[in-house]
């Protein structure tokens, strides 16, 4: 496992190789297994020269709904990182069997 990345320097290409993944969240008495299922570049205009936008998109399983807020997700390749996650709801194109969280970084 590498250090973990400094928020600053979080990109697409950070988390790119990590997609497929799993990323563990521990929420109260049980552990939640999220796995990184989208990295994309987003469009459009974006308050710093210096970064491009781009979202992750996470399934999880439909039993562990939390609502949005950071929280620290553990994975084996990236080490701890603390993320704001927001639900989407059950993922239409898996008939609901999934959660899907998205973060958007800007």
């Amino acid at each position: 496992m590498s250090d973990s990345p400094a928020p600053g320097t979080l990109s697409v290409g950070t988390f790119k190789p990590c997609q497929g993944q799993t990323f563990s969240l521990k929420a109260e008495d049980r552990t939640i297994e999220l796995l990184l299922s989208s990295v994309s570049s987003l469009k459009g205009d974006t308050p710093r020269e210096d970064k491009n936008p781009f979202s992750l998109l996470f399934h999880g399983p439909p039993d562990a709904y939390f609502e949005q807020q950071t929280v620290v997700l553990h994975n084996e390749t990236l080490g701890e990182l603390a993320l704001f996650l927001v639900p989407l709801g059950p993922d239409p194109d898996d008939e609901g069997r999934r959660m899907l969280y998205e973060a958007i970084f800007t």
